[in-house]
């Protein structure tokens, strides 16, 4: 069933591939003690896809892994970080991907998530690579602006699916997230 479903999704423009968002490494500003980094780092235990958190207090950073079984949504890990009364100023993911082809404002899905690659050039990526998020909620509005110049689609504003997007997830308006090697 899973490739039957894959096969569609091939069919219907998504650049599909078998890759699984392994972990994610969010660092966490406006942390100014321990008692911050401990309500950040229950705040991700609750997520419902993370299996384990590790943070590092020194760094105000914390590595998360993530359940590959379970859809990933990458915008409840951020939501955690601003329910503890804090907020995400870098995040990066880690994936493994096999020969896949990445260019500018290519789209591809992982673990139930739109990635959209953002100042890449095309080139072909096989093994273990880390994709910095893009969006403001991950990235803050100045690396957000610096990235805007290499795309002229509405979904980077938005953060949401659009016409310009070639996913055709039957206009769910889904979560798009931006990412960039």
């Amino acid at each position: 069933m899973k490739r039957l479903l894959m096969l569609v999704a091939l069919i219907l423009g998504i650049n599909a591939t078998h890759a699984q968002i392994q972990t994610a490494t969010l660092k966490a500003s406006g942390l100014t003690c321990s008692m911050c980094s401990k309500a950040v780092y229950d705040a991700l235990t609750k997520v419902d896809f993370v299996k384990s958190v590790k943070a590092n207090i020194q760094k105000s950073e914390y590595t998360i892994q993530l359940d590959d079984t379970k859809k990933i949504e990458l915008s409840q890990l951020a939501e955690a970080v601003e329910d503890a009364g804090f907020s995400v100023a870098e995040m990066f993911i880690t994936t493994k991907l096999s020969n896949l082809t990445v260019k500018n404002d290519a789209h591809i899905e992982m673990n139930g998530a739109l990635l959209h690659f953002v100042n890449v050039p095309t080139k072909t990526v096989d093994g273990m690579v880390t994709l910095r998020l893009l969006d403001k909620v991950f990235a803050g509005d100045k690396t957000h602006k610096k990235y805007a110049q290499y795309t002229t689609m509405e979904c980077y504003n938005t953060g949401y699916e659009a016409t310009c997007c070639n996913t055709k997830s039957n206009g769910t308006n889904a979560r798009m997230y931006h990412v960039t090697l």
